[in-house]
């Protein structure tokens, strides 16, 4: 299922190209001001809560984010009443998805581990920060790597971060040459089930990654009856409906199998992966004061489930776009040995994370 939203009259413009919120059901829009049309990304809570109301999806893919230094700054203005800590609106739905058991993908952003900017201005504050709804607890983050195969489907290389140290990095246009989002959250403390694992006070992201790299990825075709050619894309917008199609696999794998501990409304879902994904984690670290969900052990452990991601970063210099000649220092994270904040826990095989959740045995 795809949601998308149109309002014809959310918002209003003048001649200027000024844009406000309307007032009222219909939209009221002020002296000067014609209703201004919005779709799509910009119309998000309607979708998402649309999704919530229907509960059909079972995974459920989102590839946008904004940064959460945006996100607090946009409650503040619109006057959500949103205190301290808080994003607003986005919270509730994630929390919502969530209790119905379904499981959320985010991309983690294309900007390596500097997402933030001035919502008003649009120029880089200079300081590393997270994406939302990616940071939210509620979610599973999918950061980007390269994954080198050939037309056969054979590993030719090393998987590595997606970055600009490895192939192209940059958010599939080329236009940052950055890679992978990750980093730590300013807003959302760390959930149980990572700070256990990781030791970690405020929530890490990304939580796992899959292929982002546009060299590596896939090739879609637009306007084929109209001359349109294939071209490659990537992004993490990319790696996270790969995550949730993976998952699908997970969850039809569950609805089949007796063993499998079944949950939600439909008697298969299984809610948020991100703890059962960090209980294979610390199963095969074998991690002090792991967390485990109730009811849950790996049938396989961490290096059988999880192709570790040693090399690439998410670095960058993060320069103002008017500034051509950054002299800041270089912000981000190296990839290593276990988690780390390019990749997350690494990059998971299918197969072999159907049978560690599900306890079917793949080929």
């Amino acid at each position: 299922m795809f949601y998308f939203a149109y309002n014809g009259a959310e918002f209003c413009e003048d001649s200027s190209g000024d844009v406000q919120q309307a007032t009222g059901a219909t939209g009221n829009c002020p002296g000067g001001y014609s209703p201004y049309p919005e779709e799509g990304i910009l119309l998000s809570d309607d979708e998402i809560q649309q999704a919530i109301a229907d509960n059909r999806v079972d995974a459920f893919s989102m590839s946008w984010g904004e940064p959460e230094t945006f996100a607090a700054e946009f409650c503040y203005v619109t006057g959500a009443g949103c205190s301290n800590g808080q994003v607003g609106l986005g919270q509730v739905e994630m929390a919502s998805l969530a209790a119905e058991g379904v499981a959320v993908f985010v991309s983690t952003g294309d900007n390596g581990a500097w997402e933030c900017y001035n919502y008003l201005t649009g120029l880089y504050t200079g300081q590393a920060c997270a994406s939302y709804p990616a940071s939210d607890p509620n979610v599973v983050a999918v950061g980007g790597v390269n994954i080198p195969l050939d037309e056969s489907g054979n590993l030719t290389g090393s998987i590595t971060a997606w970055a600009d140290n490895t192939t192209l990095g940059g958010d599939g246009s080329f236009s940052n040459n950055v890679g992978s989002g990750g980093g730590v959250s300013s807003i959302f403390s760390a959930p149980s089930w990572q700070a256990a694992t990781l030791g970690n006070s405020m929530r890490y992201l990304p939580d796992m990654s899959l292929d982002a790299d546009p060299d590596t990825g896939a090739s879609i075709l637009e306007y084929a009856d109209y001359g349109g050619t294939p071209f490659a894309v990537g992004g993490t917008s990319q790696a996270a409906p790969e995550a949730a199609a993976m998952w699908g696999l997970v969850l039809q794998a569950c609805k089949a199998s007796a063993t499998c501990n079944k949950g939600g409304s439909t008697g298969y879902r299984l809610g948020n992966p991100a703890p059962l994904l960090y209980a294979i984690y610390a199963k095969g670290n074998s991690l002090s004061g792991a967390y485990t969900p109730s009811g849950f052990t790996p049938q396989l452990g961490y290096s059988q489930v999880f192709y570790d991601v040693v090399y690439g970063s998410n670095q960058a210099v993060p320069s103002p776009v008017s500034t051509p000649n950054p002299t800041v220092t270089p912000l981000g994270y190296n990839s290593g040995p276990g988690y780390d904040q390019v990749t997350g826990i690494g990059a998971p095989f299918a197969g072999h994370l159907i049978t560690a959740v599900t306890g079917t045995n793949v080929p």
